[in-house]
C-alpha cells in the first residue's frame, strides 16, 4: 500500500494508453521489439474481461485479440522535424485485423534493426 498525504492523487495505471487523433499529429516510437497480447471477451454492459479459454468461450464465442507495444511519445514543437523533450513512455493496442493489415509490415523495420530503442 502506497501512502499519501490527503490531497494527494495517483493514478490508476502506471503506465498510460496511447491516444491517438487525426486532428493532432504524434511522433512516437517503438521502445521494444518485445510485445505483449491479450485475449479479451466483450459484453455490452459489463465491458472487456480476460478470457479463461472455458465457459467464457463457449457462451461468447471466440474472444478478440489486442497486441501492445511499449511505446515513447515525444513532444512536437513544430510539425514534422521538430520535436523531443519532454518524452512519456504510454502502451499502444492494436486489434488483431490492424495489427496483421498494417503493422506486421512495418514490423520487418524493427526486426532488421536488431535492437530496442
Amino acid at each position: 500500500m502506497q501512502k499519501l498525504m490527503i490531497g494527494e492523487m495517483i493514478k490508476s495505471v502506471a503506465v498510460e494508453r496511447y491516444k491517438g487523433s487525426e486532428q493532432v499529429k504524434d511522433v512516437i516510437g517503438v521502445l521494444s521489439t518485445e510485445i505483449r497480447a491479450s485475449v479479451t471477451h466483450y459484453v455490452k454492459g459489463f465491458g472487456p474481461f480476460y478470457c479463461f479459454r472455458g465457459e467464457c468461450c463457449r457462451e461468447l464465442g471466440l474472444p478478440m485479440v489486442r497486441y501492445v507495444f511499449p511505446i515513447v511519445r515525444y513532444s512536437v514543437r513544430r510539425w514534422p522535424k521538430e520535436y523531443g523533450g519532454p518524452v512519456f513512455v504510454q502502451y499502444m493496442g492494436l486489434g488483431a485485423t490492424d495489427y496483421e493489415a498494417d503493422f506486421m509490415v512495418k514490423n520487418e523495420l524493427l526486426k532488421d534493426s536488431q535492437s530496442d530503442l
